[in-house]
């Protein structure tokens, strides 16, 4: 499948594969973020603009057919986040649901309490008050609770770590086993940079359509070099693999590291600094430019 819009060129997507793109451009990121949201809420568009989701026929896909999970990146504390806890009450409604004798202990919670109201009164000077239990269903008992996440080996949870355990639960909670697309916005801004790799790791686990909005080097070099994109100021893409193929032509690195190398180079010529660069990298990316 693939993304095509009016305003960038394509984006091949591989099912199930990890995915990375950097913008050149903030306005042209804002404007792929705005229809890529606009495709799976179905909002009105503008006609001059749309993005879509084609197959391998080149037809529009419907958006049914996905389960979109999004994360902007940029929460201080997903500990204390609301999403967290509806998210986390989410879940256990679904255990409740689904485990017979959970449901049996809630129903016998509600004759005990049932019994408890029915059990008091006030009396005083001839006037007589009784109370009359309120109807509580399984989700008002829920949303009645309050949240407290813990860990074993630190009290401080890493947001990656809370991040992951509420990607598993939508994935979860999926109950019509839609395809699922996982787009992450920026997560080097909620990351130790040694903790980039491992965050990495845990999407790749997922096994699942991810898009990583990034600006760092260590999302794009995860990903494979047809799955890694760099779009510049007028939505053109930088042509990874055909660097790839002039670099094993002239036989500048050997077969196992071409790859890395040509992830490297194209970052770097597209962030446009060279400061740190070999000279002779440097007189290759200019002569390729001839």
């Amino acid at each position: 499948m693939r993304i095509t819009s009016t305003f960038m060129n394509d984006l091949e997507l591989k099912s199930g594969e990890y995915h990375a793109v950097s913008f050149k451009d903030s306005a042209l990121l804002k404007k792929f973020r705005v229809q890529l949201r606009n495709f799976f809420r179905n909002s009105l568009r503008d006609d001059s603009d749309y993005l879509y989701i084609l197959n391998e026929n080149d037809e529009i896909i419907n958006k049914k057919k996905f389960e979109l999970i999004s994360f902007d990146c940029n929460i201080i504390n997903l500990q204390d986040d609301k999403y967290t806890e509806k998210l986390v009450k989410d879940l256990l409604f679904d255990q409740l649901e689904n485990q017979p004798e959970l449901l049996e202990a809630h129903l016998d919670l509600n004759r005990a309490v049932e019994k408890f109201v029915s059990d008091i009164e006030i009396q005083t000077e001839g006037i007589m008050i009784e109370f009359d239990k309120n109807e509580r269903s399984i989700q008002r008992f829920i949303q009645s609770l309050d949240i407290i996440i813990s860990c074993d080996e630190n009290e401080d949870i890493p947001n990656y770590i809370i991040r992951e355990f509420l990607i598993r639960t939508l994935m979860k909670l999926n109950k019509q086993r839609k395809e699922i697309i996982l787009m992450l916005s920026f997560p080097e801004t909620d990351l130790g940079f040694y903790e980039f790799k491992k965050f990495i790791d845990l999407l790749k686990q997922l096994k699942v359509t991810t898009i990583v909005l990034t600006n760092e080097f260590d999302f794009i070099e995860a990903a494979s070099l047809d799955c890694a994109f760099l779009i510049d100021e007028n939505g053109n893409k930088y042509d990874i693999l055909n660097l790839e193929k002039e670099i094993k032509a002239f036989e500048l690195d050997d077969q196992d590291s071409s790859m890395s190398l040509a992830r490297k180079l194209a970052f770097t010529e597209f962030r446009g600094d060279f400061s740190l660069l070999d000279s002779q990298w440097k007189r290759f990316l200019e002569s390729s430019k001839c």
